[in-house]
């Protein structure tokens, strides 16, 4: 029923205030309003929609979008649903799900996957880097029937260690913005970009170069843009279109920018060509280049935001395919980078540990809780520390029960970081797990798909290497999660324990 109070509350809102948002008209997240009705929030996920009268239809809009399909279909315990009609409102109906898991489960393992399910492919040789996706409740508002985007991948193209990394956006991240309105049209299959009939159009794209190793050497990059249509470019203005590289400050909050965020946003590189009538047309791939002196804007950067700036006088505007939306035609913009890899094997920053006197460890054995995956992770932990004359570590289940929780959140968010979706910290996650250790340190491994990899990848990281072989621990939990390569993720804690003092945030 707590969840049930969210939604409805959420879904009251949004007809009274007369808005569609994952952000309440007070500035509430959704984790902001299930914690508000007291549910021990562990990892959860929202959907809402407007202008669907049956069930049935929303239901249909939800299921045939594939962000929403996975909130829907993932492996939450919980659901509360609401529901609010306002006439004369711009939708009249308004819906809310609110899914979660509870730290009320205690103990108890988290789902794992279908142990039947098919061996996923090799996973790409490149070094999995933290996935971080724009936002994660996109909001339906047409039955749509959506293209599903291919999944980054990083590819050998020549005998040596060149790598070709190609991205695309995910689906809230491009699309346009028109002057006058509040809002934007990044769910939506066009990329308008121009001036038409007195209105002025802008349009946003936002790949994600977190799959990029840090350190990489890049040897070139280029953008790629196909044509949907050019039937409304009606007069020939010079000023022609430009694809803009934005600075760092327009990455943050990017799904919700509107057309006054674009156009002021800094602009730190033009990438070449500018297009006039004669280059672009509907299924025309227009390729955009970045010079040498450019690339140095690819590194560093989680995430790298364009804007597509057109003419701003006649009638000219031109769009692009995102690949998404009932009406999507072409395949929608595709960032190539190719760059060597350096010898670095970073993952993300480790949380770091506290120092205590050592305490004598008991020897590690099998625990029926864990899975294979789990238990062989820990197993080579305890190998290696073993190995440098330093005691095994513990199973302790809370810890296990966190570690599962981050790496589903991160898993079913698209995430590879220390903060979970709901903005909670490692040291918040094992207090709602019920640890009453001293401290707690942890390691996060993305797109590995062996026990053997992703330690060998945390032993090759001085960071994480430092927390797994602390001498001072004496506790770890390990929580595995994900279907394939892309979305596998594991979660390491360490924790010691003297008998229940009470517990002390650790510090960085």
């Amino acid at each position: 029923m707590r969840l049930m109070r969210a939604a409805q509350k959420h879904s009251d809102d949004m007809a009274e205030k007369n808005f569609l948002s994952h952000t309440g008209s007070d500035g509430s997240s959704p984790w902001d309003r299930i914690k508000r009705e007291n549910y021990p929030l562990l990892s959860g996920g929202e959907t809402v929609a407007g202008g669907q009268q049956p069930p049935a239809d929303v239901v249909t809009a939800w299921l045939g979008s594939k962000p929403h399909r996975e909130i829907l279909m993932g492996q939450y315990r919980d659901i509360g649903a609401g529901y609010a009609f306002r006439a004369g409102t711009d939708y009249g109906y308004y819906w809310t799900i609110d899914v979660g898991v509870s730290s009320d489960d205690g103990q108890r393992p988290l789902p794992s996957p279908t142990p039947t399910a098919p061996k996923p492919p090799p996973c790409p040789t490149a070094t999995p880097t933290p996935y971080v996706p724009p936002t994660r409740t996109p909001i339906p508002t047409r039955t749509p029937t959506q293209v599903n985007p291919p999944v980054p991948t990083a590819t050998s193209t020549t005998p040596s260690n060149t790598v070709t990394l190609v991205v695309t956006p995910e689906a809230n991240t491009a699309g346009w913005t028109m002057n006058g309105e509040a809002g934007n049209h990044f769910d939506d299959d066009d990329l308008y970009s121009g001036a038409y009939g007195g209105r002025l159009y802008l349009s946003g794209i936002q790949f994600d170069l977190s799959r990029l190793p840090v350190g990489a050497q890049i040897l070139s990059a280029q953008v790629e843009l196909t044509g949907q249509t050019a039937e409304y470019i009606l007069s020939d203005p010079p000023e022609g279109w430009k694809l803009q590289v934005l600075s760092r400050a327009a990455d943050d909050n990017w799904p919700s920018h509107n057309y006054n965020d674009l156009r002021n946003a800094t602009v730190l590189a033009t990438i070449p060509p500018t297009l006039t009538k004669s280059n672009v047309g509907t299924g025309t791939v227009d390729t955009f280049a970045f010079e040498a002196a450019q690339l140095g804007e690819l590194v560093g950067r989680a995430k790298l935001s364009f804007r597509i700036d057109g003419p701003t006088s006649g009638n000219a505007v031109m769009s692009w395919d995102t690949g998404y939306g009932q009406d999507s035609r072409y395949s929608g913009p595709k960032l190539s980078i190719v760059y060597v890899p350096s010898d670095n094997n970073p993952t993300q920053t480790p949380v770091a540990s506290k120092t205590w006197t050592p305490v004598p460890l008991p020897t590690s054995t099998p625990n029926p809780g864990l899975t294979d995956q789990e238990q062989r992770t820990i197993d080579l932990i305890n190998q290696r520390r073993a190995g440098l004359g330093l005691p095994v570590l513990r199973v302790d289940m809370a810890l296990v029960t966190a570690a599962r929780a981050h790496s589903r959140d991160l898993s079913e968010h698209g995430l590879c970081e220390h903060i979970g979706s709901d903005g909670s910290t490692p040291w918040d996650r094992v207090q709602r797990a019920g640890y009453t250790g001293r401290a707690v340190g942890e390691v996060v491994g993305c797109g590995y798909d062996t026990p053997e990899g992703v330690v060998n990848a945390w032993f090759n990281s001085d960071g994480h290497r430092a927390i797994l072989t602390d001498p001072n621990v004496n506790e770890i939990g390990i929580g595995w999660w994900g279907t394939n390569c892309q979305n596998y993720r594991q979660t390491g804690l360490t924790g010691w324990r003297d008998g229940g003092t009470t517990p002390t945030p650790p510090t960085n």
